[in-house]
């Protein structure tokens, strides 16, 4: 997994332990921060929408004034 960000954005793991990818612009006070989840660790029974809402859900019940950009959903030959 990687990602391009511009300069001004730097690794910080201190926003999470478990995070695959951690990044900070504290100048602007944004952050990036990915938890990936393996399709062996679900039970098969979320779809891409449902596993988003899941997501988003328990995220957003343990921060407050949070806001999300759009989603996209990530494509590869592997999946």
């Amino acid at each position: 997994m990687q990602i391009i960000a511009p300069t001004s954005w730097s690794e910080n793991a201190s926003l999470h332990p478990d995070a695959s990818i951690a990044l900070s612009n504290n100048f602007a006070d944004k952050h990036l921060l990915i938890l990936a989840d393996s399709k062996e660790e679900l039970d098969g029974s979320f779809d891409y929408p449902q596993y988003v809402d899941f997501v988003e859900s328990n995220l957003f019940s343990e921060l407050t004034d949070a806001s999300m950009s759009k989603h996209e959903q990530a494509c590869s030959a592997h999946d």
